[in-house]
């Protein structure tokens, strides 16, 4: 999907229409971020046994949403930390009470 989202964004870019610019950007923003996670995939099943599937769909929605918005990234980066350190607590609390 990431491949297929940067040919077409990088054709549409290369059209050069004025009207597509912001399809082409966005295309290509969301393609090279589908890129980017099937690269560091390795490292995010080894990620995924220490976190919830939950904060994992957030997470990678969250990165969507920044590829799609690059001002959003601060309130992003945010919620990425804040869910982060909310996991390892749930984590640590239910672990505990298992004992």
């Amino acid at each position: 999907m990431g491949i297929i989202f940067l040919t077409v964004g990088m054709s549409l870019y290369v059209a050069g229409e004025s009207s597509q610019q912001a399809v082409a950007g966005i295309l290509s923003r969301v393609g090279f971020l589908l890129a980017t996670i099937w690269l560091a995939w390795p490292q995010l099943e080894s990620l995924k046994k220490r976190s919830s599937i939950a904060i994992m769909i957030g997470i990678v929605g969250i990165l969507l949403v920044v590829a799609i918005r690059p001002r959003l990234f601060p309130i992003a980066a945010l919620l990425i930390v804040g869910s982060i350190f909310l996991n390892a607590a749930m984590r640590r609390f239910s672990s505990s009470k298992r004992k």
